[in-house]
């Protein structure tokens, strides 16, 4: 893998998913279509048909995954914004989750 897109997704990861509670809500609201609540708001999926939504990790925009899962407002430091992942990235983030889990074992 790319270093530098891992970093990015690492960073990413900080920003959207709180906690490691957080990206197993988002993969479930990826795969199941149902909203679900984060610390950080609810998290839904964003429609087939709605263009314009970008995966904050890797910029893709929604037409070109499969699914992305949004948090419409987020605020982080005194900024708002919603925060965006799509599934491909989601299952980057399962991986980084379980090589960081391999090495704190």
């Amino acid at each position: 893998m790319n270093d530098e897109l891992l970093t990015e997704a690492r960073r990413a990861q900080e920003r959207l998913i709180d906690a490691e509670r957080d990206l197993d809500v988002a993969v479930d609201v990826i795969t199941s279509g149902r909203a679900a609540r984060t610390v950080l708001g609810t998290m839904n999926t964003v429609p087939e048909a709605r263009s314009g939504v970008r995966c904050n990790f890797c910029g893709k925009d929604r037409g070109q995954v499969e699914r992305v899962a949004i948090l419409p407002e987020v605020t982080v430091e005194r900024t708002s914004s919603s925060a965006a992942v799509c599934s491909e990235c989601l299952v980057l983030c399962q991986e980084i989750s379980t090589e960081e889990d391999s090495l704190d074992a």
